[in-house]
């Protein structure tokens, strides 16, 4: 069995559950979602609720025993050295094991960490699923069906030479913690993204997707002719919309990372802001995949 815990919202539970999937299917055992944290306080945190149970992920929740037989050594001293003194006599192998994420970068060491394994970080890199991809696609799909709007704008993206963009505010601009983190994409940087589409793809059709669409109304211009995707679609749908886009022009956040990774477009060119973090002192080399593009401000 394979537990991961689950944290943050919609993009980065898709990262959690994505490493977590691989390594469940790495040592074909079932795979548990621990989403006690969702279900706490989440003190000094953004708010956010459990948000894959719309997709048809192959998953269930895991009970508190379940967990609790996975992480236990970790907070109670006994515990831990009874595990430790087991490892020491040989009898590690169907032990229970904590990982926790070390760095922010890809660690190849999860890839064929044990079974029985309780997973605590963000995954944040292609690297830990890209063998999994064609699961991926298929489980992160809705169980029900598009909501009217979402449906028709979806065919209507579909029919077009779409470029996805997303302006991630929210958290970003209302807590100082996501704030100090992260920063905002600056107006310079959609503006050069779209430049280069333009002369890359001709004309194509722009699609503004944002967690402020009030001010995006208000605020943000392109020169170029834009739709402002303001359906009220659920997170899944928006997502759902975004990834039948073509091409995509990301912010600087795990929701739009994987509408620009669950496109199909074999051409799709992807633009990602050069710097990912503003004052959080992270190394991000693996969090792209290869083939996008990083952009800085002009």
């Amino acid at each position: 069995m394979i537990v991961v815990k689950l944290t943050g919202g919609l993009g980065n539970q898709m990262f959690q559950y994505a490493a977590a999937r691989r390594l469940a299917d790495f040592h074909k055992t079932e795979l548990k979602l621990d989403i006690t944290f969702l279900e706490g306080p989440q003190t000094n945190y953004t708010p956010r609720v459990y948000e894959l149970g719309k997709y048809n992920v192959s998953a269930t929740i895991a009970t508190r025993p379940e967990i609790a037989r996975l992480s236990r050594h970790i907070y109670n001293p006994l515990a831990g050295y009874l595990h430790n003194f087991r490892k020491m006599c040989g009898f590690a192998r169907n032990l229970p094991h904590y990982l926790q994420e070390r760095h922010f970068h890809f660690d190849p060491s999860i890839l064929s960490a044990p079974d029985n394994t309780y997973l605590d970080g963000y995954w944040q890199s292609e690297k830990y699923f890209c063998d999994i991809g064609d699961t991926l696609r298929r489980e992160f799909t809705l169980k029900a069906p598009q909501s009217s709007p979402a449906s028709r704008l979806a065919e209507r993206i579909t029919g077009e030479n779409a470029v996805s963009i997303h302006i991630r505010r929210g958290d970003y601009v209302h807590s100082k913690v996501a704030s100090d983190a992260h920063g905002l994409c600056s107006m310079d940087y959609y503006l050069k993204c779209a430049a280069l589409m333009v002369k890359k793809l001709g004309n194509p059709s722009f699609y503004v997707f944002s967690d402020d669409m009030a001010w995006v109304h208000e605020s943000f211009r392109l020169p170029s002719q834009m739709t402002l995707v303001d359906t009220g679609a659920t997170p899944q749908e928006e997502l759902l919309l975004m990834s039948r886009c073509k091409h995509h022009i990301i912010a600087n956040s795990s929701f739009s990372w994987w509408g620009a990774w669950l496109g199909t477009n074999p051409d799709k060119t992807v633009f990602a802001p050069a710097k990912w973090f503003d004052k959080l002192d992270a190394n991000t080399e693996d969090l792209l995949p290869l083939s996008w593009t990083r952009v800085g401000d002009p």
